[in-house]
């Protein structure tokens, strides 16, 4: 499952699937040892700490997302 299909899952589904894929960017980077749960805290953190810049435009990019899906995955 790629990131763009996991963005449009519901709540928790999401930040588990994000949590796996954060998994295995790190594995792929050489990084051992990070968990899902380490992945899902650090990309919580990110969003926290970039949440005033960015998270409007990234909202309604994923709200466009699950509006459009039909038309985006066929």
């Amino acid at each position: 499952m790629n990131h763009a299909v996991a963005l449009i899952l519901p709540e928790p589904l999401r930040t588990g699937v994000l949590g796996e894929i954060g998994v295995q960017i790190a594995n792929g980077m050489g990084v051992k040892g990070i968990d899902s749960a380490t992945a899902q805290e650090v990309l919580k953190a990110a969003i926290d700490l970039c949440r005033s810049s960015y998270y409007g435009p990234v909202d309604d990019a994923f709200h466009g997302i699950i509006y459009n899906k039909a038309n985006l995955i066929k």
